[in-house]
């Protein structure tokens, strides 16, 4: 399983950049993000759970908003997981529903810098899994407006699970990073595309 390597310099002012567009565009739509400190609490896992409990307890299919993953875009993107994260090694404890994100291009080399927002879905055993990426909006950097992928047919990527996870349909998805911190499971990856874009994908659930 691959390491995660995060790129630096000017990407967090480009990151932030993008993020704040994603804000304004979403409330500019409608889609009001709910700050996480007024959000309906969760209590996660019961206390001992273990597997399909853990996974059933942390699942969700709501949709995701650019709020929900400012832990990865302004801490675990440059700084890596927190040293008081637990990994996950069970692939049972990470089936179920996620909010997705997709960061491609960060340092905006390509003048592609951009994020698609998502929910993914992940079943099946460790030795044929299935990651089912649901697409919900695109937010471009050079653009002003954002972009609805409500109508795109999901992507299925098939693979196997060894401590992480990875999977491939037309580009593979890297996800060897999955850690619960604070009732919450994260997990943090990258994706090779066939066009050779930088992109990074990060998952959060509930």
């Amino acid at each position: 399983m691959r390491d995660v390597a995060n790129p630096a310099g000017r990407g967090k002012m480009i990151l932030t950049a993008i993020l704040i567009a994603a804000n304004l565009l979403m409330l500019a739509a409608g889609i009001i993000a709910i700050p996480p400190n007024l959000r309906v609490s969760t209590e996660g896992a019961p206390a001992g759970a273990k597997g399909s409990a853990v996974a059933s307890a942390y699942s969700t299919g709501e949709r995701p908003d650019s709020e929900d993953f400012l832990w990865y875009t302004e801490e675990v993107f440059y700084d890596g997981v927190p040293a008081d994260a637990e990994f996950i090694r069970d692939f049972d404890a990470v089936t179920g529903g996620w909010k997705g994100i997709i960061i491609y291009d960060p340092e905006n080399e390509y003048d592609l810098c951009g994020m698609e927002l998502l929910n993914a879905e992940i079943v099946g055993s460790a030795e044929d899994l299935s990651l089912t990426l649901d697409w919900y909006m695109a937010i471009w950097l050079d653009e002003e407006s954002s972009l609805d992928e409500t109508d795109l047919e999901d992507t299925v990527f098939s693979g196997g699970w060894d401590g992480g996870l990875a999977a491939s349909a037309n580009s593979t998805v890297y996800l060897p990073q999955f850690y619960e911190l604070n009732q919450k499971q994260y997990a943090v990856g990258s994706i090779d595309s066939l066009n050779d874009l930088p992109a990074y994908i990060a998952l959060v659930r509930p």
